[in-house]
């Protein structure tokens, strides 16, 4: 099955919804290519909506730290939303978790690209003054607290 890619601007972030697998070959090349694109185009924020992805091979993982490292050599930047569970557990043990700025909804995803050198954090509990040490390491100056879901 042929990876699908509907691309669409919400509020001037391109959000690319992936539908089917990505993987060794055509599916892995066309992902890329569409990256390359984008950029090659201009677009500096970047949304891949991963909801109907089915499948992802090593391949497919590489295909994705390539576009990560591509667009951030493009001082553009690149959000993941929507990863399913297991998904997220593959993120997690390869510790690509920690490469990429992964998102639950498109709607956070977005959010987290509309004002340059804003801190997105979501809310849980924390113990006394752990938001303002978080912060004072931070460039930031300015954030916006999104509750967390689950």
């Amino acid at each position: 099955m042929a990876l699908k890619m509907t691309n669409r601007e919400v509020d001037g972030v391109s959000v690319v919804a992936l539908d089917g697998r990505i993987v060794l070959g055509e599916e892995s090349n066309a992902l890329r290519e569409k990256v390359k694109s984008l950029i090659a185009a201009g677009k500096k924020k970047i949304v891949l909506n991963m909801d109907n992805v089915t499948f992802i091979d090593s391949a497919g993982l590489g295909t994705l730290v390539a576009a990560h490292h591509s667009v951030k050599s493009q001082g553009a930047s690149l959000r993941l939303c929507h990863l399913g569970s297991k998904f997220q557990e593959v993120l997690q043990i390869t510790k690509l978790l920690t490469v990429f700025d992964v998102f639950n909804s498109e709607a956070e995803a977005v959010a987290s690209l509309q004002v340059p050198h804003t801190l997105v954090l979501r809310v849980c509990p924390l113990p006394a003054g752990a938001l303002q040490r978080a912060l004072s390491f931070s460039r930031c100056t300015r954030f916006r607290l999104i509750p967390s879901v689950g």
